[in-house]
């Protein structure tokens, strides 16, 4: 599905940047590990589905399934890498894999002369060094400020409970996709992964 709203398709386009070209700044990595539920040995995992049966918390506006192919293909290596048996889906797993890619947005007002931000604030009166006939300048207009996350998580299905999840939150950068910057985002994410035993 494509979408001619401008905003949708930034959106898309920064969530993608995430994985092919964020800014080098922190790691901005962070993992949860829930040691109530045992990693057995022997542990088996699926992975989610592409296309129209993906798993619903994949962020709706990043529609680019070549991109989901490439963070599901990074997401099987490592698990393997960790001694995981990735099983077809439908087939009876330990665990099951999820991930969520998505782009938070907000406007950032710039710093004026007087180090004052926001919003034009109506109806104040005169004040020093104002009269009636001298209007304040208006402020320049908010720039929209993005900011990517990417979400990786080990979930018991039947306990109902995440045994493991990891997440990434970046600036946005603007490199084109490719499968190598995929595979370094999520192996990043997924280092704290607990391996099987």
């Amino acid at each position: 599905m494509t979408s001619s709203n401008p905003s949708t398709r930034l959106r898309r386009a920064g969530a993608v940047a995430l994985l092919l070209g964020a800014t080098a700044c922190s790691s901005g990595v962070t993992s949860e590990r829930n040691e109530a539920i045992a990693i057995p040995s022997g542990a088996t995992v699926t992975l989610p589905m592409p296309g129209p049966g993906r798993t619903p918390d994949v962020y709706a506006t990043v529609s680019n399934d070549s991109i989901h192919h490439m963070i599901q293909r990074a997401i099987r290596t490592q698990f393997v890498a960790k001694g995981y048996t990735v099983v077809d889906s439908g087939q009876p797993a330990t665990f099951a894999a999820r991930y969520f890619l998505g782009v938070q947005s907000r406007a950032q007002y710039p710093a004026t002369a007087g180090g004052v931000s926001g919003p034009p604030i109506q109806g104040i009166g005169n004040g020093y060094g104002r009269t009636q006939d001298t209007p304040l300048s208006p402020l320049p207009p908010p720039s929209e400020v993005h900011n990517v996350t990417f979400e990786a998580a080990l979930v018991d299905e039947k306990a109902g409970r995440t045994a493991w999840r990891g997440m990434l939150e970046r600036e946005p950068g603007s490199t084109a996709p490719d499968q190598a910057r995929i595979n370094k985002v999520v192996a990043e994410v997924m280092n704290s992964l607990p391996k099987v035993p």
